[in-house]
């Protein structure tokens, strides 16, 4: 298990540009040949080059598990099906017009989902994921996908985040949860980060402590 800090394309917000999971990882098409190759290393699972509504801001735009995979409400019909074929798994478009990623916190054992998202939507999200739903906020934000990451192993969410939201988290994702920034205090953990049970990618701004609270989180 590692964790590795790269800029994907210049970027440091690589968890934007990208989405991690213990079975498969969604990068965006114009990712170097050399990075990929590193991520072989780094997540021991399939590096799938892709497009979400064609387009590279795939961690925001889609949200998944090793059960299945929930993408932007506009993604293209060749692109659903290019990842049914690619990872195996059933990939559905989220029928709310919500940003997925921005909104879903998910592994392969729970999901938390913004209050936003309607009767319809949790089940859509329950069946397609093939996990349990819990639904709120955290800092008083919907945007549970951007203000954390989580593996099988663990999960980092905003600083502000209070005991009691932690015990919640953990709760619905059964792992340890805890706070934690990346890229030099950035809040929105998702952004910085790339994590699996096998390794993690963060942007190459993000400094020695937080590294350090990134590694004992996710077991790392």
């Amino acid at each position: 298990m590692v964790i590795v800090q790269n800029n994907f394309n210049g970027i440091a917000s690589v968890g934007i540009i990208s989405l991690a999971t213990d079975s498969y990882v969604l990068v965006p098409r114009n990712l170097p040949k050399r990075v990929v190759n590193k991520l072989h290393e780094v997540f021991a699972a399939p590096i799938i080059k892709t497009s979400i509504y064609q387009s590279h801001l795939i961690g925001i735009l889609a949200a998944g598990n090793k059960f299945g995979l929930l993408t932007h409400f506009l993604s293209d019909d060749d692109e659903i099906e290019y990842l049914k074929k690619e990872i195996g798994i059933p990939v559905e478009r989220m029928k709310s017009k919500l940003t997925v990623g921005n909104c879903i916190l998910a592994n392969d054992k729970g999901a938390i989902a913004a209050d936003e998202f309607g009767k319809e939507d949790i089940k859509q999200i329950t069946d397609i994921l093939n996990v349990e739903v819990l639904q709120g906020k955290i800092v008083n934000s919907s945007l549970i996908g951007s203000l954390g990451a989580a593996s099988n192993e663990g999960a980092m969410v905003h600083p502000l985040a209070t005991e009691k939201e932690l015990e919640w988290i953990s709760e619905g994702l059964k792992v340890h949860s805890d706070i934690g920034t990346v890229n030099r205090g950035v809040p929105y953990v998702s952004t910085g980060i790339l994590v699996n049970s096998q390794g993690c990618v963060t942007g190459e701004e993000t400094t020695g402590p937080e590294l350090v609270r990134i590694s004992q989180t996710f077991a790392l």
